[in-house]
């Protein structure tokens, strides 16, 4: 009996692993983030679970899971995590010298 996973620690899982898989399927663009999200989720949420036992928060608890400290934990670890890891738009300056890079590329080629 000594093997068992508890629930609030199986939902807990459960919890991370949804709210970072929903977190890809609209913030991600690269496949390399999906674990980093899903490890960032994992860790909110149980973040978010401690920080909420310990402020002594007990609404929206479902079992022993506090589901808004969880749920905010993740969500502000995700948001750090895609800081970091969200590729770098191009400044407009670089586009246009990509576009005129194109558009001389093609004439010189068609000529």
């Amino acid at each position: 009996d000594g093997n068992k996973v508890p629930p609030s620690v199986l939902f807990g899982l459960i919890l991370a692993l949804t709210i970072g898989l929903l977190f890809h399927s609209v913030f991600g663009r690269r496949l390399w983030q999906l674990p980093l999200f899903l490890v960032s989720a994992i860790v909110g949420v149980f973040a978010g679970q401690v920080i909420a036992v310990f402020a002594g928060w007990e609404f929206f608890r479902l079992g022993n899971v506090a589901i808004i400290g969880s749920s905010a934990g993740a969500l502000l670890l995700l948001a750090v995590c895609w800081f970091f890891t969200a590729p770098l738009q191009p400044s407009r300056q670089q586009l246009k010298r990509r576009m005129r890079g194109a558009i001389e590329g093609n004439e010189q080629a068609s000529a």
